[in-house]
């Protein structure tokens, strides 16, 4: 899909996770590395990116844009102009480019898409007072989004190069001549209030331009803390984590491996099936109360994927501050593809035997390295001081899936009720949205005052 003002919204980062995932995709396959035996299905295959440099840069640029120009600025903008204001500036912006949306629905062959996109202009245009309210999802009207980018798709052309665009984010040589499609199908652009004159450039621009910007703008104003947030190396605080870090580290892996379930046959259709539930999610907003389209093998693959994708920036940036040799291909900051392709096959359990183990090994532990690293990757070694510590608080779910029952048991048999808390539903960090788990998380940080110097 084309990336055009009317994408910059929050879930355009729902979007652009779910791109992350597909240019991911790669072929398991057994090779001199001895890894551990490889899941017998292929992920989606990845869109080449020949200009990968070009692309980080272009990243980096993005990103410094979002942290240093639209971020501070945008929190003025918001006290200034009202959230229902600055929707009505989205639904205008989105009601002006109605002939892309019609021209895109009968090129694709959507009768009923132009029809209904017709029907909302019309209702939103003359009830929604020029476009400003959107009358058309309160009729229930349904919206068919459409550019150029959409049609080049239909019609058979496949995506060839990674591209990274300044403002607008992640797309490809499709989409950007869609992009470009898209602005010239709009009629405003050809509409000038005012005398053209040949020795500036600017008033060949015309009104819509500016205003492409400014209905971008009103866009980014919303979402630019999570974009930021998600851009940047915050740090969280870590809850409901395991009591064994290697029994851990197993159900990732399992979960990873989860579509094996499925008949081999079937299988990578399955996954592709997968990813587009997770690419429609973008049309929607997600709350707490959101029910998600995924079963549970789905469910199980997209959360060990998502912790694989964890481990493949903790291995390359690891083996970039100490390359240990086992990495065929030299970890480059500005050409991570091909590296990241050869780390995607590595498991968890790989992780820890030929990367770690190995790395303690070399650096004190010796032949012991293994048994030392499982030990202190284990709460019980240190229950003596954790059962004696009246400060401690521990916060877990019983369904949580990185907690087996023999785990759960000890921390039952472990802990006083004043130290640990239970909650029955949750898995693995589900719940926090839950009013009852925030304030059991409250209460277990009350009376902390800050740590006096010495």
């Amino acid at each position: 899909m084309t990336l055009s003002p009317r994408h910059n919204r929050p879930t355009i980062l729902v979007r652009f996770f779910c791109a992350c995932l597909v240019l991911q995709g790669q072929t398991w396959a057994n090779d001199s590395t001895n890894l551990l035996p490889s899941p017998a299905f292929v992920l989606p295959q990845s869109v080449p990116d020949p200009i990968e440099p070009f692309n980080r840069v272009m990243w980096g640029f993005n990103v410094a844009l979002m942290t240093d120009v639209i971020q501070p600025t945008s929190r003025v903008y918001r006290f200034i102009v009202v959230k229902p204001v600055r929707t009505g500036i989205g639904n205008f912006g989105r009601n002006l480019i109605y002939p892309g949306r019609l021209i895109n629905n009968l090129l694709q062959g959507k009768w009923n898409g132009a029809r209904d996109e017709s029907y909302r202009f019309l209702c939103n245009t003359t009830v929604g007072v020029v476009g400003f309210f959107d009358v058309g999802t309160r009729w229930k009207i349904p919206k068919s989004d459409a550019d150029f980018g959409q049609t080049f798709g239909q019609w058979g052309w496949k995506p060839s190069c990674f591209v990274m665009l300044p403002f607008f984010g992640p797309s490809n040589e499709r989409d950007t001549l869609g992009l470009a499609a898209d602005t010239a199908a709009n009629p405003l652009l050809y509409i000038s209030p005012y005398g053209l004159v040949a020795d500036d450039p600017l008033t060949y621009l015309g009104p819509y331009s500016y205003f492409t910007y400014a209905d971008m703008y009103n866009s980014m104003a919303d979402s630019v803390g999570e974009y930021v947030r998600f851009s940047q190396a915050d740090r969280y605080v870590a809850i409901n984590t395991p009591v064994r870090l290697l029994h851990g580290i197993s159900k990732l892996d399992e979960f990873y491996e989860a579509p094996l379930d499925w008949p081999a046959a079937e299988r990578t259709d399955d996954l592709e099936n997968t990813f587009l539930k997770v690419a429609a999610l973008s049309h929607s907003t997600l709350t707490p109360q959101t029910s998600l389209p995924f079963d549970a093998v789905e469910s199980k693959f997209l959360i060990g994927l998502n912790f694989r994708m964890v481990l493949r920036d903790i291995i390359f940036s690891s083996q970039r501050r100490n390359n240990q040799g086992v990495l065929r291909r030299r970890p480059v900051i500005f050409r991570r593809e091909p590296v990241y392709q050869e780390i995607l096959k590595y498991s968890y359990q790989n992780y820890f035997d030929k990367f770690v183990i190995p790395y303690y090994q070399t650096n004190g532990l010796g032949s012991a390295a293994a048994t030392a690293l499982a030990k202190a990757g284990d709460l019980r070694t240190y229950e003596s001081g954790l059962r004696a510590n009246p400060d401690l608080k521990i916060i877990v779910n019983e369904n949580d899936f990185l907690l087996a029952d023999e785990d759960l048991a000890w921390l039952k048999a472990t802990f006083s009720p004043a130290q640990l808390t239970v909650f029955k539903q949750g898995g693995h960090l589900g719940n926090l949205s839950n009013a009852t788990v925030q304030k059991t998380i409250l209460d277990g940080l009350s009376g902390l005052k800050p740590r006096q110097s010495q």
